[in-house]
C-alpha cells in the first residue's frame, strides 16, 4: 500500500499523517505537480491512496485506476473533480474511483471522515482543513497555520510523523512534540514577522496580465494571497501571480483572487493546471506573462 499526498503544504502533509495513522504500514509518497510519478514503482493489485492531489493530465488518473490497483481518492480541487465527472458522465458503466471528492472542504478533513467517519476531527484537522478553503472564521486557524510550519510535518519522516500523531492524540505518557497552545503562540509570534517580510516582498512586485486579467505578480516561493494584503486593490488588479522556478524549463506559478466572478481552475487548466476557483496553479516551460 502506498499513499502518495500533496508535499507542498500541511493539508497535504496533515492528510497522509492521517493516511498513516488508518493504515500503519503504508508506504508514504510525497508528490508535487512538477514531480513525475513513478509508475515503475507501483505493484500489480497494490492500494493506492492518492490525498489532496491527483496526476495531471487527469488522463493519468484514469489509467492508474484501469491499472490492476485499487485507487482512493481524496480531493477538493474543482478543476480535477469536474473532469472526474465529466469522465463519469461520458463512461456510466464503468466502475468509479473510491473515495471522497468534495468541493469546499479541505483535504485534511475529507481525509480524516473517510479514515475514521465515527470519529470528530481532532482541532488540529480542522484548523488545516479551514486554512486550506480559507475559512478564517476561527481566531486560531492563522496562528496554528503559521506555528505549524515551524515544525517537521512531512509524515515521511519520523519527526513529522510524531508531530502529526501527537496533535491527534494528546498523548500522556511522554512529553509531546507539540501540543495546540504551544503550536497557536508560536504562530502568533510568525505572523508579526510575516507580515514584515510581506512587505519587503511587496517591494519587488510588478504589474502584468495573464490572458487579459490584471495581475500584480512576484517573483518569490512560498507566497500565498496574504503576502499582498498590503498592496491588493481589487479595483486596479484582477489576480495575483506568486511564481519561482524549481528546476531549469519548470516554472510553478499560482494564482489568488478575490473575486467572485473568476474561476482560475478554469485558467489554471488552461495552462496544465489545475486548483480552485479563488486559487489555482500551473507548471510552465516558459512564463505567460
Amino acid at each position: 500500500m502506498k499513499c502518495f499526498y500533496h508535499s507542498a503544504d500541511l493539508d497535504g502533509h496533515c492528510s497522509g499523517a492521517i493516511v498513516k495513522l488508518y493504515a500503519p504500514h503504508c508506504e508514504m509518497w510525497p508528490i508535487d505537480y512538477a514531480d513525475e510519478f513513478p509508475w515503475d514503482k507501483i505493484r500489480w493489485n497494490e492500494t493506492i491512496y492518492m490525498v489532496d492531489f491527483s496526476l495531471e493530465p487527469f488522463e493519468d488518473m484514469i489509467a492508474l485506476h484501469h491499472s490492476h490497483h485499487k485507487l482512493v481518492w481524496i480531493d477538493h480541487h474543482k478543476s480535477a473533480i469536474q473532469e472526474y465527472e465529466a469522465w463519469k458522465f461520458e463512461n456510466p458503466d464503468k466502475r468509479h474511483i473510491a473515495g471522497i471528492q468534495t468541493v469546499g472542504i479541505g483535504a485534511a478533513l475529507l481525509t480524516w471522515n473517510y479514515c475514521f467517519p465515527k470519529l470528530s476531527p481532532p482541532f488540529a484537522v480542522e484548523r488545516i482543513a479551514e486554512y486550506d478553503v480559507w475559512d478564517h472564521s476561527n481566531p486560531d486557524t492563522f496562528p496554528f497555520q503559521y506555528g505549524a510550519r515551524l515544525y517537521e510535518t512531512d509524515p515521511a519522516t519520523p519527526a513529522g510523523l510524531q508531530f502529526w500523531n501527537d496533535l491527534f492524540s494528546r498523548p500522556s505518557v511522554r512529553t509531546p512534540v507539540a501540543t495546540y497552545e504551544e503550536v497557536i503562540e508560536k504562530g502568533a509570534t510568525c505572523l508579526a514577522y510575516q507580515a514584515r517580510l510581506n512587505a519587503k516582498i511587496c517591494k519587488n512586485a510588478f504589474e502584468t496580465q495573464l490572458d487579459g486579467l490584471r495581475a500584480i505578480a512576484v517573483n518569490a516561493p512560498g507566497c500565498n494571497s496574504k503576502t499582498f494584503e498590503g498592496i491588493w486593490n481589487p479595483e486596479r488588479y484582477d489576480v495575483i501571480l506568486c511564481f519561482h522556478l524549481k528546476k531549469p524549463g519548470k516554472w510553478i506559478v499560482n494564482m489568488f483572487t478575490d473575486k467572485e466572478n473568476l474561476d482560475l481552475s478554469i485558467i489554471a487548466k488552461k495552462h496544465g493546471g489545475g486548483g480552485h476557483k479563488q486559487a489555482a496553479g500551473f507548471v510552465c516551460k516558459a512564463l505567460p506573462f
